[in-house]
């Protein structure tokens, strides 16, 4: 697809928040501690999934999937108008991502520094994105 920094960060996350879901929702006595972005994901005491955690995990994994798709999808659009939603839609699956991953950490799922690691990737890849939406806003007010 080309080299697109915003993308690569949105797919390298996406499959960070794919392997963790793997991990959570495989029952225990099937996991091999693995590396995710140089950490290791442990979770102790596990005896997942609970009902109210694989909804959080499948949802965290479809939100923030959704965001690598929508930039994917960019890359093909006819029209800064269609770019710009294709993007704002990303920025919106972010936030939602915000939210699940917020939920897993309340649930005690993911530690603090588990947590605080994945939300300083994601906190960088919201600030990739507002960045080319003002990009994108800016321009067209230049070309207006």
């Amino acid at each position: 697809m080309g080299e697109n920094p915003l993308y690569e960060k949105a797919c390298a996350f996406a499959d960070r928040i794919l392997d963790m879901s793997d991990f959570l929702l495989t029952p225990a006595q099937h996991n091999q501690p693995y590396l995710t972005n140089g950490g290791k994901l442990h979770v102790k005491g596990r005896s997942y999934p609970k009902f109210s955690v694989e909804v959080c995990v499948k949802q965290i994994a479809r939100s923030d999937t959704s965001i690598a798709a929508n930039i994917a999808e960019g890359q093909g659009v006819q029209s800064r108008a269609d770019l710009t939603n294709k993007l704002s839609v990303a920025y919106k699956e972010a936030h939602e991502t915000e939210y699940w991953l917020q939920r897993l950490k309340n649930r005690k799922v993911l530690t603090a520094k588990q947590y605080d690691s994945m939300d300083d990737d994601l906190q960088e890849l919201i600030k990739m994105l507002v960045a080319s939406l003002n990009t994108l806003k800016n321009g067209r007010k230049q070309s207006q």
